[in-house]
């Protein structure tokens, strides 16, 4: 909802407002992986492709993130005088090397894959579109990389930044192929989803029955 509202920041009239409610979501979002704030940047390089770049704006998203913050930190402060929760929760900001299991290695080699069999239809595309869908595709792609980073180096945060991550990455695609279907790009796709799908479900069962 956070990514969808951000979407309408572009020339919009109450950009400032929109920057606000998106940021403020992803600082909710923040509750549940606190390291959703490195995206910070990010929705502020879409402002810049989007051309709505301002003090307002800026203000707007970093106030946004932090009112839900604040008002989570004042409650569990209040409530709780001892202050070690305050470790536990910075620990949760901690970059590590990755350390993944070999279908994990698998699954990422085949999302890359099905990637690089699609770009050119992706770039065939993506010069036919309006300048508002290209800012759009443009910081989807920004968003793709940096939850791709994320999600191999923050503690905790593989399956958080992985799912922004694939989910920029899914509309990316379907974009084009949505404009202009061919049986092979159709099948690239399917098998994306359909190897998605087999991750997610072994990541659910290994989580909660292993």
């Amino acid at each position: 909802l956070s990514l969808f509202l951000f979407f309408e920041v572009y020339r919009s009239a109450h950009d400032a407002e929109m920057v606000f409610l998106s940021t403020f979501l992803l600082g909710i979002a923040g509750f549940i992986l606190p390291s959703l704030v490195y995206l910070l940047p990010v929705f502020w390089i879409g402002l810049f492709q989007f051309k709505s770049l301002s003090l307002r704006t800026l203000l707007g998203s970093i106030i946004g993130y932090l009112a839900p913050w604040l008002i989570y930190l004042s409650i569990k402060t209040y409530y709780l005088s001892n202050l070690l929760w305050l470790n536990d929760l910075l620990n949760r900001f901690l970059f590590d090397l990755p350390n993944f299991l070999l279908y994990e290695y698998i699954y990422l080699a085949a999302i890359v894959l099905c990637f690089i069999l699609l770009f050119p239809t992706l770039i065939d595309k993506y010069q036919g579109d309006s300048i508002q869908a290209r800012s759009r595709l443009r910081f989807l792609g920004v968003l793709m990389i940096a939850a791709t980073v994320l999600s191999l180096f923050v503690v905790d945060g593989f399956l958080f930044f992985l799912s922004i991550a694939i989910l920029s990455y899914s509309i990316l695609l379907s974009h084009p192929l949505s404009l202009a279907l061919r049986s092979f790009q159709a099948i690239i796709f399917y098998i994306f989803a359909f190897v998605h799908f087999i991750f997610l479900s072994y990541q659910f069962y290994y989580k909660f029955f292993m």
